[in-house]
């Protein structure tokens, strides 16, 4: 994981690696083929996958039946590997492309103990629409978001934490042309026991260059003897859905996640900026309480 952080204290952060998928046409390439062509990679996906689909078709449900974006973005954020969610849901139509990973992306793994985990995105294709779905998202591994709670002596069961955390996946090293369209994006932050806030609406990015959400991180405090605590923001995941010309679109993908506390907010976020290793820039209000995050890379 690449990282930036302001921060009173020390905070670690590692990347949450996802599993391989195990599906008979995914790629076996070695990590270091370089003959490995990702966009005849995702050609042969496609075909397989609506070949299999229109043949399962008629005796399983479409995913019009249940919310898959829903249900994507929660396994994502939970840590969930693409293999079994792709296990998950393969009756409705979903199929995960396996891409190998490069020394260079394997490289930017950093230590294990950490407080968050950033996955590198992961690319599906749904069958059922002939779409293509970009997810990048994470997850808090520890309840040190706590420090980042401000002072409040009574009252109100919901407080927010900085100003809106933002995430979503940045494009660099574009090698084709962009002739794509955005479909559809969604968005979720969550506990991880229950209460999720959503989104459909995109915050940045234009598609080309990548998508990303703000939502507003806050706790949710119960009251009692004693309150308890649980963070909304402690699960955070986004996507977006592309026509079916993705499959001739290139490049590298990175999960990003920008969290702020204390005064600090978010101001602007900039893409396809060219001096950056991950195309993708910020600014702040009152900068100085706030941690960037990047998962390793995802090529495309």
């Amino acid at each position: 994981m690449k990282l930036r952080k302001t921060l009173p204290f020390a905070v670690t952060l590692s990347l949450f690696l996802s599993s391989p998928c195990n599906l008979s046409y995914a790629s076996e390439n070695s990590l270091n083929d370089s003959e490995y062509n990702i966009v005849e990679a995702k050609q042969q996906l496609a075909d397989q996958a609506d070949s299999e689909w229109a043949n399962r078709a008629t005796s399983l449900q479409t995913n019009e039946n249940i919310n898959v974006d829903s249900l994507l973005t929660k396994l994502s954020s939970e840590g969930l590997p693409a293999n079994e969610i792709e296990e998950q849901l393969k009756p409705y139509g979903i199929y995960h492309l396996d891409v190998p990973q490069t020394s260079e992306n394997l490289n930017s793994i950093t230590a294990d103990q950490s407080d968050i985990a950033v996955s590198r995105p992961d690319i599906y294709y749904d069958s059922s629409k002939k779409q293509w779905v970009i997810v990048g998202a994470g997850y808090w591994k520890t309840d040190n978001w706590l420090s980042h709670k401000p002072f409040v002596t009574s009252g109100g069961e919901i407080i927010n934490i900085g100003g809106p955390d933002a995430f979503g996946v940045s494009f660099t090293n574009k090698g084709t042309t962009y002739t794509t369209s955005l479909k559809k994006t969604y968005a979720t932050l969550s506990n991880g026991s229950g209460t999720t806030k959503e989104s459909q609406v995109r915050s940045d990015g234009n598609g080309r260059f990548g998508f990303g959400f703000r939502l507003q991180d806050y706790i949710l405090r119960k009251q009692g003897y004693t309150d308890t605590f649980t963070y909304v923001g402690k699960h955070f995941a986004g996507l977006a859905r592309y026509d079916e010309n993705f499959e001739k679109y290139s490049g590298t993908a990175t999960t990003y996640y920008f969290h702020t506390f204390n005064k600090t907010s978010l101001d602007t976020i900039t893409f396809g900026v060219s001096n950056t290793e991950v195309g993708i820039s910020a600014t702040y209000i009152n900068k100085g309480s706030q941690i960037e995050a990047y998962s390793g890379d995802t090529n495309f």
